[in-house]
């Protein structure tokens, strides 16, 4: 079991580097999308893997600080030997809607399932990941600080139709911590504009005839979370700043 695991691992190892390999399609923009305090700037998506039916995330809609994507064609698929894949990139930039408006946190969550027929050599590889750029903060422009992050799944990032034979729901979520990248780089003052990169892999491998394997993303949400604390402050500095004007007066 051990060594047939081991070689459906460097399987999908193996398709991964094929579908990094293949040609991207022409990219796809969305647009532009507002929130309560927040803009989702120049929303675009890139398939790298040919033949694949775009948009593959579907189109976005915003309520609140949240983003939804519901794709219906995000999927591998694939029956009787062979593999699938679908590899697509999300990008945008996050810039909050006025210069008082600041962005904390952000939560990416997606789900979807997978229905697997066949043995160990049967089975799907799930991967998000991608990079946070932050370009300024409330205090102006900065040099940009980028970070990679990767998300992680609730059924692991692999698994095969003999340990989750038939269908099988799957989450994955990462959550980012702007503040603490900044304070990290030693800047303090809080984050009012992002860019997210957002590399989302979908694997399908199956061992041979009578065996399949279908792995789909049905759902995905981008949350944003303000800094509390950014109003709050201004609001005890107006106090202060009136307070002292009154003094002087007196």
């Amino acid at each position: 079991m051990q060594g047939i695991m081991s070689r459906s691992r460097s399987l999908s190892v193996s398709l991964l580097v094929f579908a990094l390999a293949a040609p991207a399609s022409a990219t796809f923009v969305h647009g532009n999308f507002a929130g309560t305090n927040l803009n989702f700037v120049g929303v675009q998506e890139t398939t790298q893997t040919a033949g694949d039916p775009e948009p593959l995330w579907g189109a976005p809609t915003v309520v609140g600080n949240v983003m939804t994507f519901s794709p219906t064609s995000f999927l591998a698929a694939t029956a009787g030997g062979g593999f699938d894949s679908d590899h697509s990139t999300l990008q945008m930039d996050i810039n909050g809607a006025s210069a008082l408006d600041t962005i904390e946190i952000i939560n990416l969550t997606e789900a979807g399932d997978a229905d697997l027929l066949g043995g160990a050599s049967t089975g799907v590889v799930l991967s998000m990941s991608g990079t946070i750029r932050i370009n300024s903060t409330t205090a102006g422009a900065i040099t940009p600080v980028a970070v990679p992050w990767v998300g992680t799944f609730n059924t692991g990032d692999f698994f095969d139709a003999v340990t989750n034979p038939g269908t099988t729901g799957w989450i994955g979520s990462v959550s980012i911590d702007v503040t603490a990248i900044l304070a990290g780089a030693g800047i303090f003052d809080p984050a009012t504009s992002v860019t997210l990169a957002y590399n989302d892999n979908l694997q399908a491998f199956s061992g041979g005839a009578g065996q399949s394997a279908t792995v789909r993303k049905t759902a995905v949400t981008i949350e944003v979370i303000p800094e509390p604390a950014t109003a709050a402050l201004l609001i005890v500095g107006l106090i202060a700043l009136g307070i002292q004007s009154r003094q002087r007066r007196v």
